[in-house]
């Protein structure tokens, strides 16, 4: 939420940096948006302006043409405003109890006429290939501090452009869930220990405590992993396998190999979790033990 928003700036845009940063981000439940500053200015004019002279967003500016089919396309995009640290005439300060001002979003737009009116694809909504975002007051109007570290000088207005977007856990909120279990683990702490155990594509992961399964939906999600397997003690009257491989489905995510029911301190057990996955170890086990073990 805008309440809990924090702000962190790199000034390195190396490409390999660029390229790190957003598979970083693309893996990470705390990390809502990542986005590359393309201009700054103290009015929208001047924002516009810079944008034209920094030349990031040319892309926009030109039509793409495929060599072997010669077809023209054109990259769609979205302007949006976001404020904050501003009041309204109400005091109520924008960003917390409420939205950014359609009219000001409006004025903006029209004030950045001279560079809008270049972009050669259509506006969408939706979806953008190209989601543009004004920032205004992301430093406090209060601020005695002008300059950064390195002795750039902060302005009013940032445009930026969205390169990357950390992963939702509402996609797999215990109550978006058909297997619903009583004591679920946090989507957050899911994605979190499958960050720590560096989760990488192919790797066959294993959850020895797995329940309805968070843990290996998040695994799922921020890499290409080959297997993943869950053991748990629980039947299928307290933890609904049928229902588990519904809740892969219906995300489009890999199936488990396999959802052994079992006390994964039993060898058979475990040599049962290997062979599911042709008797090969695993590359990862994450594991949230009930209380007491």
């Amino acid at each position: 939420t805008n309440t809990t928003s924090k702000f962190i700036s790199s000034s390195s845009y190396s490409l390999n940096y660029s390229s790190n940063l957003v598979k970083a981000a693309q893996r990470c439940s705390l990390v809502r948006h990542v986005y590359k500053i393309v201009a700054e200015g103290d009015t929208y004019k001047s924002l516009a302006h810079s944008a034209i002279d920094q030349r990031l967003l040319n892309d926009l500016m030109v039509e793409n043409v495929d060599d072997n089919t010669t077809t023209r396309s054109k990259t769609s995009w979205s302007m949006r405003l976001r404020q904050y640290n501003t009041t309204d005439n109400k005091g109520k300060r924008f960003g917390t109890s409420k939205r950014s001002s359609m009219s000001q979003e409006k004025e903006a737009l029209n004030s950045m006429s001279t560079l809008l009116q270049n972009f050669k694809g259509p506006v969408k909504l939706k979806k953008p290939d190209c989601p543009l975002y004004v920032f205004q007051g992301l430093i406090p109007s209060s601020s005695n501090i002008n300059n950064d570290d390195d002795g750039h000088i902060k302005h009013e207005l940032v445009l930026s452009r969205l390169i990357a977007s950390g992963r939702k856990t509402s996609f797999i909120a215990p109550k978006t869930r058909i297997c619903y279990t009583r004591t679920p683990l946090c989507p957050v702490a899911a994605f979190i220990m499958c960050n720590a155990g560096r989760i990488k594509d192919g790797d066959n992961v294993l959850d020895p405590y797995a329940g309805s399964c968070t843990t290996l939906l998040a695994a799922t999600m921020i890499a290409d992993v080959n297997s993943t397997v869950g053991i748990d003690i629980a039947d299928n009257t307290t933890v609904n396998r049928d229902d588990i491989v519904k809740d892969f489905q219906s995300r489009s995510l890999n199936v488990p190999k396999s959802l052994i029911v079992g006390d994964c301190t039993d060898l058979k057990i475990r040599n049962e979790a290997r062979e599911a996955i042709n008797d090969i170890p695993f590359d990862v086990i994450l594991a949230d033990p009930p209380y007491g073990i």
